[in-house]
């Protein structure tokens, strides 16, 4: 037995705990700044586009199920592809990584 393999084994579980705890802190983040977002758009000042996409920000990294959901808009809407294409162009590295995920192969079947 490799010494010091247990203690390792702790550390690990440890980091797997705490990045479970960032990974649903995030979605609930993400998750409140898209319906913060979503009533936002209804205002006669619709900033509520930006939360909603902060809010998107949150979720893509911590959720399969939104990236899925994103992808699928992405395909059945040209104008929703077109304008992700336009923000993802110009946000800054990291964001744009982000939001690569989302990316659909052939959008328009």
């Amino acid at each position: 037995m490799i010494l010091g393999a247990p203690y390792l084994r702790e550390i690990i579980i440890k980091r797997d705990n705490e990045m479970l705890v960032v990974r649903i802190l995030f979605q609930i983040i993400g998750t409140v700044l898209v319906l913060f977002g979503l009533l936002g758009i209804l205002t006669p000042i619709p900033l509520g586009f930006v939360f909603f996409i902060i809010g998107l920000m949150f979720l893509i990294p911590t959720s399969p199920l939104v990236v899925r959901i994103i992808q699928k808009t992405r395909r059945r809407y040209k104008k929703v592809d077109g304008a992700f294409d336009a923000i993802t162009h110009r946000l800054p590295l990291p964001y744009r990584r982000i939001l690569k995920k989302t990316e659909v192969s052939d959008p328009y079947p």
